[in-house]
């Protein structure tokens, strides 16, 4: 049976997903099978062909559906596929064309705009977020509301965790000190947003990023296409079951039920900063790309704010840090950015290699796709990447 998960408990888990992960990375070529190729540019032409041998292998060991990859090399998109079905039950095929529930990638693209928002002077990292709507979500009661910023939010040091059982916002430590992986924290950063543009989220990411950067498949609002064109998550068996993740669930909910968690618990309520980002591979690695080579023009950030994003922020273990919207680690490579995608059986991994202009965008249905993304994104980085664990805080 599969087990049902509060929200609050879902976010706590992916929260603590670091050593599981972490501890599967050591076995991850073991378990594949062969040693991965190695990226030098003589040997790029065979990494396709290599992926295309290896993905459908490991997606049966694993137990995967449905698969979609987009390879970044030299600042481009070099090479894409799609692997399996995007539902068990209708055995419809994914193409490279299917949008994924994108979950945490959200975050990640959000994370871009709000920095774009700091760029024109807007929006300040530094300045308490309480100066833009004072007794605003946050509890007037406790001082410590007054100290959370932008810059704390984007690297999940807010002091915002979930809310406990009576549903009330709290400040769990001082903003600034702890890193804890919070969705809340973005819930509540968007709805400044939106206050300080008069914008609603879906107009701001399309204005600021999605079009600039030719995401032409990607919202953060749920539409007619994606009903009918969307992966379908399915558990760890295997098996497809619907409403399971949370922003499928939400858009079962009657318009009243929907009214009420957005007055109540707005973090929560769809289209969603930290979760509702529908998207593909190719797009994503769009974005990615945007940040490893970036043009000197209005749609981009400027290179001070584009440093500062990649940039750790805070130490979460060795060797992992946070920066502003993206996990950071340094291998013999140069910086290495990413983040996951995990709505239980959505699950994702988008990795960015700065210095070498090369990466990895990953999307599967399943509750297992943790395991297959990163297995196949170390083989397909290569083995002058390796010093990188991909691990997950």
């Amino acid at each position: 049976m599969v087990e049902k998960i509060s929200r609050r408990n879902f976010i706590g888990r992916n929260a603590l997903g670091a050593v599981s992960l972490y501890a599967l990375t050591g076995s991850a070529l073991v378990a594949a099978g062969q040693k991965a190729p190695r990226l030098e540019r003589s040997s790029v032409a065979n990494v396709g062909r290599d992926l295309q041998e290896f993905i459908p292998r490991m997606m049966q060991h694993v137990g995967v559906p449905g698969l979609s990859i987009a390879v970044i090399r030299d600042g481009k998109i070099t090479w894409s596929h799609a692997f399996g079905v995007r539902n068990i039950e209708s055995r419809e095929p994914v193409t490279t064309e299917t949008p994924f529930e994108a979950a945490s990638f959200s975050k990640a693209a959000f994370a871009y705009a709000v920095l774009k928002l700091c760029d024109q002077g807007k929006l300040s990292l530094d300045a308490p977020l309480w100066n833009y709507r004072p007794n605003y979500f946050l509890p007037a009661d406790d001082p410590r509301s007054k100290l959370i910023t932008t810059r704390m939010i984007l690297s999940h040091i807010s002091g915002l965790q979930y809310r406990p059982d009576d549903k009330s916002v709290q400040i769990h430590s001082t903003p600034g000190e702890r890193w804890f992986y919070s969705a809340m924290g973005y819930g509540y950063l968007q709805r400044i947003l939106e206050h300080i543009t008069a914008q609603p989220l879906e107009d701001f990411m399309q204005t600021n990023l999605l079009r600039p950067f030719g995401m032409s498949n990607s919202s953060y609002d749920w539409n007619e296409k994606y009903e009918k064109t969307a992966a379908r998550g399915h558990d760890q068996e295997g098996k497809r079951v619907a409403g399971q993740n949370f922003y499928e669930k939400f858009r079962g909910f009657p318009p009243d039920e929907k009214a009420k968690i957005l007055a109540v618990q707005p973090e929560d309520s769809a289209p969603g900063a930290g979760f509702s980002l529908t998207t593909t591979p190719i797009d994503y690695a769009r974005y990615l790309i945007e940040i490893m080579k970036p043009s000197a023009d209005s749609a981009h950030l400027s290179t001070t704010m584009l440093k500062e994003m990649l940039k750790p922020q805070i130490k979460v273990s060795t060797p992992i840090s946070w920066g502003l919207g993206w996990t950071i680690e340094y291998g013999e490579a140069g910086v290495a950015f990413y983040h996951y995608g995990n709505s239980g059986t959505l699950q994702h991994l988008a990795v960015g290699l700065k210095d070498q202009q090369a990466g990895v965008v990953i999307m599967t249905n399943s509750g297992n796709g943790l395991r297959m993304c990163i297995r196949t994104a170390l083989r397909a980085l290569g083995a002058p990447h390796m010093t990188y664990t991909l691990s997950f805080a």
